[in-house]
């Protein structure tokens, strides 16, 4: 009876243990990719320049903006900044993981200077904005949704262009997907990926190396049970098979962060034939802007351009 009871007191020391390694593993892990936090540094740095006045980018300086909010379906605040333009043209820009706003002044500025009138907004737990749980594009998608709302009440009878970057340019992706306004004329997305849980993935193999399969499985089924966030359905791939906005791709053709080849599956996924694909050579993520600037203005130019912008 008592080495029964033994085996059955060592056995349930074994669950509990399992239990609370995974419950701890998993929560790091989400600490580390998913939660507010994991973005601090770069945030909190673009926070203080806000909240203290510092310094911004010479552009901003020289083109103040209107702060601007939102609420998210579960009702948190989100902050954008509207700067006014003379025209009916409106451009939604949206960010990358870790950034916010500001760090969006050079395409603001390119926009800009086409007469549109800007609109670049903090994501969900960055910046400014509410939230401890980064969307990843996917819950992004339906707050860029109110952003288009908000922008037909700011400016009556506006031709809407949606921009982003990084984890901005798959919300867009995602975005268009859902039911869409008739006044968002195109979008464009720069080095977007085509499917969150395989880009958390391949970030983890690409990092953790050989531990990078069981961190990921838990840190994945963590996430889905304890925050409601199931990677998987974050899918712009699917998102685009019934979008019918017609979308310029860029990407960097160096770019081993989100790899070249998402671009290729997120162009070949949007099911009409008004669609542009430009691959950057040389640039890295999110770099082909800085790569070589006066090509990707071009064919941003022609693009627009053809949609009577």
């Amino acid at each position: 009876m008592k080495v029964f009871s033994l085996i059955m007191l060592i056995l349930l020391s074994l669950i509990v243990l399992v239990i609370a390694l995974y419950t701890i593993i998993g929560f790091v892990c989400y600490k580390l990719s998913l939660a507010r936090r994991s973005t601090a540094k770069r945030i909190s740095k673009a926070g203080r320049k806000l909240k203290n006045d510092d310094k911004k980018p010479s552009w901003w300086d020289s083109h103040p903006t209107e702060k601007v909010t939102i609420k998210s379906e579960e009702k948190l605040t989100l902050v954008g900044h509207f700067l006014k333009n003379q025209s009916d043209k409106v451009v939604i820009i949206m960010h990358g993981f870790g950034s916010d706003w500001i760090e969006m002044d050079g395409y603001a500025k390119m926009f800009y200077k086409r007469n549109f009138n800007v609109l670049a907004v903090s994501a969900r737990a960055h910046g400014e904005s509410e939230g401890d749980m980064v969307g990843m594009g996917w819950l992004d998608r339906l707050d860029l949704l109110r952003w288009i709302e908000f922008a037909n009440e700011k400016v009556p009878n506006a031709r809407i262009v949606l921009f982003g970057v990084s984890m901005g340019a798959s919300a867009v992706c995602m975005s268009l997907g859902e039911k869409m306004q008739g006044n968002v004329v195109c979008a464009i997305e720069d080095c977007g990926f085509d499917n969150v849980f395989k880009e958390i993935c391949y970030v983890y193999r690409k990092k953790l190396k050989f531990t990078s399969t069981l961190l990921f499985k838990i840190f994945y089924k963590w996430t889905k049970r304890a925050r409601g966030f199931d990677l998987k359905k974050g899918d712009a791939v699917k998102a685009l098979k019934k979008a019918k906005t017609p979308v310029l791709f860029i990407h960097g053709g160096d770019d081993t962060f989100v790899p070249t080849q998402m671009v290729y599956n997120l162009y070949e996924a949007l099911g009409i034939t008004d669609k542009r694909l430009y691959i950057c050579e040389g640039a890295t993520h999110a770099k082909s802007f800085q790569t070589d600037e006066a090509r990707y203005e071009m064919k941003v130019d022609k693009f627009l351009t053809k949609h009577g912008l």
